[in-house]
């Protein structure tokens, strides 16, 4: 099967993962949006986690296919990894079947309300090893002869189940989906999100990036594999943490978008408050953005509803207003200053929408091709400028009620333009 894509041209599919596409699970991939509520300020980012999953599938092959040419593996880890005795035919299978399978997991429009809605200890990971390991795939499963646990572990990696053993080889294929810097899911998200949003952050030349890609050690456990990048890749390199900073500042933390995505968590939280468990297989599987839009116009029209507020918000576009965000190097507090507007205009007319601070730590193994043995690798950090001077990304907006606006913004100018708000 070959399925024609936007960004690659034609994505292959053998018979196995042709098979696995039409399983229930990945089918319902079709009805849950990438980008939650992105459409309703990037009209044409109407994209599935379906299309998505299908492009992590291709990239991830084409990632496989590079890295286990036994010229691209660290010459001291090759005894580490014994790729010689190992099928790797059927392991790009499972690293296929892994991406596919990825996000099966996702609530209805992604992350939007998963942290709440969920109870501890779950996301949508563990709900997709729960399908991958479930009756719903064990025919398939058995039909190809393929270990179902493998393929979870692959699919959602170490940092998503550290209490499973992991292997180092299945430790470094996971790394070809869910890497922080080189996986496949993130490549194509970059990619897909960027052109169906009409927008060029995200663009990076992927071709040369996966040819340059290597199987190195890492640079704080000489003995784990990892993937880093050959010296000649460098540049493309820092245009995928480019892309992806300038996809997080102009795209994924845009204000508007913010506020929709906290009305839709404020309207889930309703809609499923004492509902059904969607940890449940079942229930998640019967459960899209289909239903969600329909309780949505539902709720908007009827006083009644549960989720009433928050989907008049989104549904007659009467979303709250945004005023400004704080810089995250400024002493000033964005907390102190929303109480204060609170206490004014009342606490149900300001909203602080604050995401947490991630490190902006960036290190990946180079393989250079000069220097001693022991000079052969080096950490990005001594290789590029520039991967050290990317920020961390990072929101810390307030929002108001649209009919305190006009008030809020006249009367606190001076402060709003101290905590650089723009008007």
């Amino acid at each position: 099967m070959n399925i024609r894509d936007p960004l690659y041209g034609f994505i292959d599919l053998d018979d196995c993962e042709a098979q696995f596409l039409s399983a229930p699970p990945v089918q319902r991939l079709r009805h849950i949006h990438q980008l939650g509520l992105t459409l309703l300020v990037y009209p044409s980012a109407s994209h599935k986690r379906f299309e998505h999953s299908l492009g992590v599938a291709h990239l991830a092959g084409k990632i496989f296919d590079v890295v286990t040419q036994q010229p691209h593996i660290y010459p001291e880890l090759q005894e580490r990894i014994p790729y010689k005795e190992l099928d790797l035919k059927n392991w790009r299978r499972i690293v296929r079947l892994g991406a596919l399978l990825h996000d099966i997991g996702h609530l209805p429009f992604s992350h939007a309300a998963e942290d709440e809605l969920l109870p501890y200890g779950w996301d949508h990971e563990r709900i997709g090893v729960e399908y991958i390991t479930s009756d719903h795939l064990k025919s398939l499963f058995d039909k190809f002869d393929i270990n179902p646990k493998v393929v979870a572990r692959i699919a959602v990696g170490k940092k998503k189940l550290p209490n499973a053993e992991f292997s180092p080889w299945e430790e470094l294929v996971s790394e070809i989906i869910v890497g922080d810097v080189f996986g496949a899911d993130r490549m194509d998200y970059l990619l897909r999100d960027s052109y169906h949003l009409g927008v060029a952050y995200g663009h990076f030349d992927h071709h040369r990036l996966i040819q340059r890609l290597r199987i190195l050690p890492d640079v704080d456990d000489s003995t784990k594999p990892t993937l880093g990048i050959d010296e000649g890749g460098m540049h493309v390199a820092e245009g995928l943490l480019l892309a992806r900073y300038f996809m997080f500042s102009q795209v994924y933390l845009e204000e508007t978008r913010r506020i929709c995505d906290y009305h839709l968590k404020e309207f889930l939280l309703d809609y499923f408050n004492d509902g059904p468990d969607l940890t449940n297989l079942e229930t998640h599987l019967d459960t899209t953005d289909n239903e969600i839009f329909t309780a949505l116009k539902k709720a908007a029209s009827d006083r009644c509803q549960k989720g009433h507020v928050p989907a008049t918000r989104l549904m007659k576009r009467e979303h709250f207003r945004f005023l400004g965000k704080r810089d995250p190097d400024e002493d000033i507090s964005g907390e102190d200053f929303v109480s204060a507007l609170r206490q004014e205009f009342g606490e149900e007319s300001v909203i602080l929408d604050k995401t947490p601070e991630k490190s902006k730590n960036i290190d990946f193994p180079v393989w250079r091709h000069q220097g001693t043995k022991h000079e052969d690798y080096v950490s990005v950090k001594k290789m590029s400028k520039v991967t050290s001077m990317i920020p961390a990304e990072y929101f810390e907006g307030i929002f108001c009620d649209p009919a305190k606006y006009e008030p809020i913004s006249s009367r606190y100018h001076p402060i709003l333009e101290s905590l650089r708000m723009p008007l």
